[in-house]
């Protein structure tokens, strides 16, 4: 019965989802409050006033009973929907057996009788509170008309409408208003089925409307045609979810209606709670923009069952933090129903949505809609899509890569495009995350191909797709399986169950390289991080009103600190939009503290292109690499342990050698494998390795997660006190070097609560970068030992002093003789006191105040305390202890630096006589007082005799040190000074340059040997060139 008029009407539709309605009714009171204050009102207006149709299912029926035939404003209805919801879903009201529904469904009829009561006392409805309302018969064009759906339990298929008004054909009983309200909320496990029908005509017995037609959007926009008429225009179709779809909370019945097997029941709720469907299907065929509206919660609503009342405080909360997030959404949805003029939609036939589509119409299940900031990623598209419907296309083709990087979004591109080029191709997507989804995944495809009833067991889904799309009747099709991580749900659920057809194609993505190669080892595209262009030009898509160019060197540091990948990108652009920072800042935040970048790295963000229901998480980074650690953890507990060992470690360079020792061989390289396979390490050179800077972080949130962290740190530090030497540090130092890097690492983690090893590890990485020469970073240990000596009120304890003799010895090598005096007078003091002056370590400590006293050039003072200490040790110490030549050794040095060569040669060889007998020809000690005797005699132009010793010393030392060790290139820079006496500049030349740019590389510039060695160098280019003159004037 079509109303002849032409003013738009505005259409309401209110999706199931228990206690859920709430939801539903928060943003609808959001709405009329912001009509109330853009229309200039006195009160806040009523929907039944503003909307022209209102449908609803389940307890969005109820809601549309409310707001329709009782003529509630917002407010009331939230009121009425509150405490229906306590008494009703209350542990009193629960069925002590459970038979057909677990409460008891006469609480609902009465609270509806009294709600029914209460409105026609205020006069709002009339007796007898019947479903149709007297009104619409005088007045058709009046607003607020209301149906409630559900349906028959013989007849699932075919949903029936209980209207608050007449229509011509097809009409349901005129029940009472809580027979309709009974109907439209008999969910099968929540309360029993109602039987309904006219006096003295045969009584229909009714389930909710959610099995099948939870969102009722198609059938109110097919109502609104039979009553309004194909041509009267839409100003605004809303339709209003209860929360996305989630794994739901509900309690197995011990058994159901007698029509419904119970192995169905797990189906039928997942049928009845999946609204995002019917909408995104809706949404893609409807091509007038501004007319249909789609508001549902985001997340926080999915986990919440349809009777936990308690939870509805939390489930407002989540409402209002949603209502926020779309307050734009929500002033279109209130400037189209108050328009005068404007847009609107007249679709004619449009009006009656068609019903599904066979295959030759081209079915498409695909969870998101298209995502309009994709960018890059050409040529693994291109790929894709000439591997698409060929000759010799093949049967299935992988996308792995690190979890951020971009598979499912490539995936989701792939689709739009396949269904922009095959307009004749059916597509379908598998969230193969678990064996839930995939089952639902199946099902649900099978439903949209009508392949079976509802009523067939979902165990035969896989099945029934399989034959159908096998078959070349069923056409082109591409199906993606995305986030098929777990190799054994690969094998047992999906491998032999997926359809093979010449006119069929299947696209995985995984994270796990070795089940990327299960799938297809000759069809393997591999995903990693954007290109700096590419990137750029996210960026831009994320930050319009971002002038890049002019940010450049920011944006190329931001891009660097994210690594270039894409969810990293997408996450740190949707936290500088909320918070109204910029990019220098978040990159600033980036680089404090570790726990500040975790704290990044956990922040959630909204993105419709990604699930919503992992987790509980909305889409921050490091949920998507927690995921696999899990996974990991569960599949191969030894390549977990390995990645938590690793995530104590530095980034770079972790040779395998340093790994726990467990398991066999094969093991071990299993566990390797698989860290290898999900990306989360890349092998650098043969058995080394590196770890992802974000993933590694992300590890770290994951072990603290489960109280681990501390564990992993303690077994690290153990484990390189094992590698690290504490003396004969050249000793296999090819082996040890590389873990002094991790070493360092471990002793920065603030958590390291150990002291004792903490103090152990930072002696031995002084004493390792001394041995290096590296005597800034041995500062830089000795330091944070003495800092670490004091805090345990240890400033006189010998520990205590030794570290500020070393501390001095390397601020010695590196120039900074005023503070290497300081320390060692500290010292010296400190062990004349403890020990007396006489003890061997307050000799030591004397000899090396000696030295330092040298290169301050107060000679006079040096060479006395050096004699004092030569003169003690000879008396306290057996003649051939090293001590004595060390002292012998500082002696000659200082009467070197006096001119008195002929004592200082005397002296250098008693020490070196003295060192070979003790220590050996090839010993450091050895060979350094070789090149310092060898620079006494070339003082005295014994040149022959110089170069011998100086060639003796740098093979020596190559073979000690390594030819690349600064210590051997100071003595190469040594020899060079000596050739030119002999007529070598050539090879003098060549030597001192070598020295020279190795010494920069290694010690800097500014360091003492390194411009030492550049004076060296300027003085024989300079006697070079002023021979050739004289050669040339003779």
């Amino acid at each position: 019965m079509a109303q002849a008029s032409c003013e738009p009407v505005n259409l309401l539709s209110l999706d199931g989802g228990g206690i859920r309605g709430v939801s539903e009714l928060l943003i609808l009171d959001e709405i009329m409050r912001r009509i109330k204050i853009d229309q200039r009102l006195s009160e806040t207006p009523r929907p039944c006033d503003y909307f022209d149709l209102i449908g609803g299912t389940s307890t969005g029926g109820l809601i549309a009973l409310m707001l329709g035939r009782l003529r509630m404003t917002t407010d009331e209805a939230l009121r009425t929907y509150n405490s229906l919801s306590e008494e009703i879903f209350s542990k009193e009201n629960k069925k002590t057996k459970f038979q057909d529904g677990s409460f008891k469904a006469t609480t609902l009829q009465v609270k509806v009788q009294e709600i029914v009561e209460d409105q026609a006392l205020k006069g709002l409805i009339l007796d007898p509170p019947l479903m149709i309302d007297p009104s619409f018969e005088r007045d058709p064009s009046k607003k607020g008309k209301a149906f409630v759906c559900a349906v028959p339990a013989n007849n699932m298929e075919h949903p029936r409408l209980f209207r608050t008004y007449p229509v011509r054909k097809n009409e349901s009983p005129n029940c009472q208003i809580w027979e309709a309200a009974r109907a439209t909320t008999a969910a099968p496990t929540i309360f029993k089925r109602i039987a309904i029908g006219e006096e003295g005509h045969a009584k229909e017995e009714f389930i909710d409307g959610g099995l099948g037609h939870n969102n009722p959007v198609n059938l109110v926009l097919r109502e609104a045609k039979e009553i309004f008429g194909d041509k009267r225009p839409v100003r605004c179709l809303l339709s209003i979810g209860t929360g996305h779809p989630g794994i739901n909370g509900l309690a197995k019945p011990n058994a159901f209606q007698r029509f419904l097997p119970t192995g169905l029941i797990e189906v039928v709720k997942r049928i009845a709670l999946s609204c995002e469907d019917t909408h995104i299907k809706l949404k893609n065929n409807f091509q007038a923009p501004g007319i249909y509206f789609r508001l549902n919660v985001a997340r926080g609503a999915e986990d919440i069952s349809l009777e936990e009342w308690e939870k509805i405080p939390l489930l407002t909360t989540h409402t209002k933090s949603y209502i926020e997030d779309v307050n734009e959404d929500i002033d279109k949805v209130v400037a189209a129903m108050c328009q005068q003029t404007g847009p609107t939609w007249t679709p004619g036939k449009a009006y009656c949505v068609p019903q599904k589509p066979s295959v030759s119409k081209v079915p498409g299940l695909v969870p998101f809609e298209r995502n309009l900031q994709f960018v890059g990623r050409r040529s693994h598209l291109d790929q894709l899509e000439n591997s698409l419907f060929g000759k010799r296309s093949p049967p299935k083709t992988a996308i792995y890569g690190l979890g951020g990087m971009g598979k499912t979004q490539i995936a989701l591109e792939l689709v739009y495009r396949t269904m922009e080029t095959h307009t004749d191709c059916s597509v379908f997507w598998i969230q193969a995350t678990n064996v839930e989804t995939i089952q639902q995944a199946f099902t649900n495809i099978c439903l949209e191909l009508e392949l079976f009833e509802l009523k067939v067991n979902p165990d035969e889904a896989q099945g029934l797709l399989q034959h159908h799309l096998s078959q070349e009747r069923a056409g082109k099709w591409l199906l993606i399986v995305d986030n098929i991580d777990d190799m054994n749900i690969w094998k047992t659920v999906l491998r032999d169950n997926l359809p093979r057809s010449r006119t069929g194609c299947i696209v995985c993505t995984t994270r796990n390289r070795k089940v990327a190669i299960e799938i297809s080892a000759s069809n393997v595209i591999e995903v990693n991080e954007m290109d700096e262009e590419t990137a750029m030009e996210l960026l831009r898509k994320l930050l319009p009103n971002l002038d890049l160019a002019e940010l450049r060197k920011d944006v190329q540091h931001f891009l660097e600190q994210l690594t270039f990948m894409p969810l990293a990108i997408v996450q740190a652009a949707a936290y500088i939009k909320k918070n109204g920072t910029t990019l220098s800042k978040y990159s600033s935040l980036m680089n404090e503290q570790e726990q500040e970048t975790i704290k990044l790295l956990s922040e959630g963000f909204q993105d419709d292109s990604r699930y919503h229901d992992i987790n509980n998480d909305s889409n921050p980074v490091a949920t998507t690499w927690l995921i696999s650690f899990d996974e990991i953890q569960r599949l191969d507990p030894l390549a977990a342990n390995y990645l938590s060992f690793i995530s104590c470690l530095a980034q770079k360079n972790i040779p395998e050698s340093f790994f726990p020792l467990e398991g066999s061989l094969t093991e071990q390289e299993n566990a390797i494998g698989t860290l290898n396979a999900y990306s989360f390490i890349s092998r650098r050179a043969d058995r080394v390795f590196d770890v992802h800077r974000l993933v590694q972080l992300a590890m770290r949130i994951w072990l603290r997660r489960e109280n681990k962290w501390q564990h992993w740190v303690g077994l690290t530090l153990q484990r390189l006190l094992c590698f690290l030497p504490l003396k004969g540090g050249h000793q296999g130092k090819e082996v040890w070097a590389a873990y002094l890097p991790h070493a360092i690492h471990v002793v920065g983690l603030t958590e390291l609560s150990d002291t004792t090893n903490r103090i152990s590890l930072l002696e031995r990485i002084a004493f390792c970068e001394a041995c290096l020469w590296n005597h800034s970073s041995s500062e830089w240990a000795y330091r944070q030992l003495l800092d670490q000596r004091l805090q345990l009120d240890a400033d006189m304890d010998l520990p205590t002093l030794i570290i500020k003799r070393k501390l001095g010895f390397s601020l010695r090598c590196q120039g900074n003789y005023n503070e290497a005096e300081y320390q060692i007078q500290g010292a010296l003091a400190g062990f004349r006191k403890k020990l007396g002056p006489k003890h061997l370590a307050t000799l030591r400590c004397l000899s090396d105040l000696g030295s330092v006293l040298l290169e301050q050039k107060r000679y006079g003072e040096a060479e006395e305390l050096s004699r004092k200490a030569l003169k003690a040790q000879v008396k306290l110490l057996r003649p051939e202890h090293p001590d004595i030549f060390a002292s012998v050794f500082i002696l000659v040095q200082i009467l070197e630096r006096q001119g008195k060569y002929e004592d200082a040669e005397a002296m250098g060889r008693r020490a070196l006589r003295g060192f070979m007998e003790t220590l050996g020809p090839n010993d450091e000690s050895t060979l350094h007082t070789a090149r310092l005797l060898a620079i006494v005699l070339e003082r005295q132009c014994k040149y022959e005799e110089a170069a011998r010793i100086i060639r003796e010393v740098k093979l020596g030392l190559d073979g000690v040190l390594g030819p690349e060790d600064s210590a051997a290139l100071i003595n190469a820079g040594i020899l060079g000074p000596l050739l030119p006496h002999q007529s070598k500049y050539e090879e003098a030349i060549d030597i001192g340059r070598r020295a020279l740019k190795k010494l920069k590389m290694v010690l800097g510039p500014e360091q003492v040997d390194t411009l030492q060695s550049a004076d060296d160098l300027e003085f024989k280019l300079s006697r070079q060139d002023k021979e050739r003159k004289i050669g040339a004037i003779h």
